[in-house]
């Protein structure tokens, strides 16, 4: 299911791209939905060994007990604010089903917009 699913967002980016979107054609927001749940998967598959050596290294320095370190480093590589209200881009939105999600989501957007 998943390997259609990567397949189907593929097909409909780069089968189309050059050709005008008409309403047949157009992406549902089911699909920018599952397509952004594979970024996210992906996202989480690098970012979980990092968070892991993270927590190892915070309970090695016993500053912290394990649940304190592994509830601070949980979110590790997201989104983050800073102090005057800028955000910081989480890491990993470069990967292939990353870049594949945010297309997705313009080109329905445009979609929409040209309605």
């Amino acid at each position: 299911m998943r390997a259609l699913l990567i397949a189907t967002g593929w097909a409909l980016l780069l089968g189309t791209a050059s050709a005008p979107t008409s309403a047949a054609e157009s992406i549902t927001i089911e699909q920018v939905h599952a397509l952004d749940q594979q970024c996210e998967a992906a996202r989480t598959a690098r970012l979980e060994p990092i968070r892991a050596r993270k927590v190892e290294q915070c309970v090695a320095q016993e500053k912290s007990s394990r649940e304190e370190c592994a509830t601070f480093f949980s979110t590790y590589g997201n989104n983050s604010s800073r102090v005057r209200g800028g955000v910081v881009r989480g890491q990993f939105y470069d990967l292939p089903q990353c870049v594949t999600a945010k297309k997705a989501l313009r080109r329905m957007q445009a979609a929409q917009a040209n309605r």
